[in-house]
């Protein structure tokens, strides 16, 4: 196999177009300055490049996020209707739900409840689901930091809704590899 070409200016990553070469990034590593098909100018890691991760400038996530959504969405559950979630989206943007959430992290110290992690994206997850427990929605005994990635992984095994407190405390029990 050959050596990797250092110079990629000129080059075609999904939507982005390679211009010139920009400043290495705060950990030293080599960023490219690149035009993205809808205009927009961008620095990427090199590594993101070659990799296959970094598509666009952003606008691909945006446009993938837009089409999975409502009705469209794969796990889009017909048997709510469009009241109970407008009604719980607005319970969700609450000042008291965004204090309760905010309890849950410094409670748990900003880490991951199941493989400790600290600094990724976190959810703080309702023990008894949220919509079965209307009296322990903000109760901070009703819940635990969960990194997104760990946080998924709960939700593929056990489902969204109907959730308890007993599924949490087997899962996070488990020996299993955590890989994710």
């Amino acid at each position: 196999m050959g050596k990797l070409r250092s110079d990629i200016t000129f080059h075609r990553f999904g939507r982005l177009f390679v211009i010139h070469r920009g400043r290495r990034n705060r950990h030293g590593g080599k960023m490219w300055v690149c035009r993205c098909d809808c205009g927009s100018i961008t620095a990427v890691y090199d590594g993101n490049l070659r990799s296959g991760h970094a598509k666009s400038c952003g606008c691909l996530k945006d446009e993938m996020a837009h089409i999975k959504r409502g009705k469209l969405h794969p796990c889009w559950d017909l048997s709510i209707d469009d009241k109970d979630r407008r009604d719980r989206r607005d319970r969700r943007d609450s000042y008291e739900y965004k204090e309760w959430r905010k309890a849950v992290y410094a409670r748990d110290n900003y880490a991951c409840c199941k493989c400790g992690s600290i600094g990724r994206r976190l959810n703080a997850h309702h023990l008894n689901s949220y919509s079965d427990n209307i009296s322990g929605r903000i109760d901070l005994s009703n819940a635990r930091t969960l990194c997104v990635p760990c946080h998924n992984k709960f939700h593929s095994l056990y489902g969204y809704g109907n959730n308890i407190t007993a599924q949490y405390v087997e899962w996070s029990d488990s020996n299993a590899p955590r890989s994710y």
